[in-house]
């Protein structure tokens, strides 16, 4: 149970029993992880450095929204091992950049009801034989006591599945425009994202 001692603290008292009562949960969790690319660095002794970069965007019950970065870089040729595509996601929250921010209200519900759309809920993944793509996803959406689990590797989203059923698009797109937000531009989503074809009019009530 929580007392109030002053009028001042009176005023934070129920955020502060919130917080003693209950963690916040997460309702969405997207990992992004993309190919390794070379640019030009006359301090490496082959001219070229590689970077991997990845990161992580969490929205929780609370409204809170986190957005983790990281780009791991080093010479090409060095000695450096890579994880294999889509097995590795996590990394060090000391190696990354982390913003946060909150949704209004109106935000954090039109974004429930996104994700209680019967299309999204059928989402299942994707998996592309070539290596080429615009990166790998994993993607986690908390629905009560079970999870659902999207796997996404090598995403292209010029294929012919999307033109039919662009779902998936849309999911990753979503949590895309919180990064942006997030990162203040930093991590602007790119131009696929923005030219999507619109997914059906929702039923009413959601």
């Amino acid at each position: 149970m929580c007392f109030a001692r002053s009028l001042a603290f009176a005023a934070l008292l129920p955020a502060a029993c919130a917080l003693g009562q209950s963690q916040p949960k997460p309702v969405l969790k997207q990992y992004e992880r993309q190919d390794p690319t070379n640019r030009e660095d006359k301090s490496c002794r082959s001219g070229y450095r590689r970077g991997v970069a990845a990161s992580k965007l969490t929205v929780f019950n609370t409204r809170e929204v986190v957005y983790e970065s990281v780009e791991h870089t080093f010479c090409d040729g060095d000695p450096v091992r890579l994880p294999p595509r889509g097995t590795e996601w996590d990394f060090q929250p000391s190696q990354a950049s982390t913003f946060r921010y909150m949704l209004s209200i109106d935000d954090y519900g039109r974004l429930i009801r996104f994700l209680d759309r019967p299309e999204i809920k059928a989402v299942d993944g994707f998996m592309n034989a070539a290596p080429a793509g615009v990166g790998d996803f994993k993607i986690f959406i908390y629905r009560g006591s079970r999870v659902q689990e999207v796997g996404v590797l090598a995403l292209m989203p010029n294929h012919l599945q999307f033109e039919k059923d662009p779902s998936l698009l849309h999911l990753v797109c979503k949590a895309k425009e919180m990064a942006e937000v997030a990162s203040f531009g930093g991590a602007a989503r790119p131009d696929w994202c923005l030219t999507l074809k619109p997914l059906p009019d929702p039923s009413p009530g959601l």
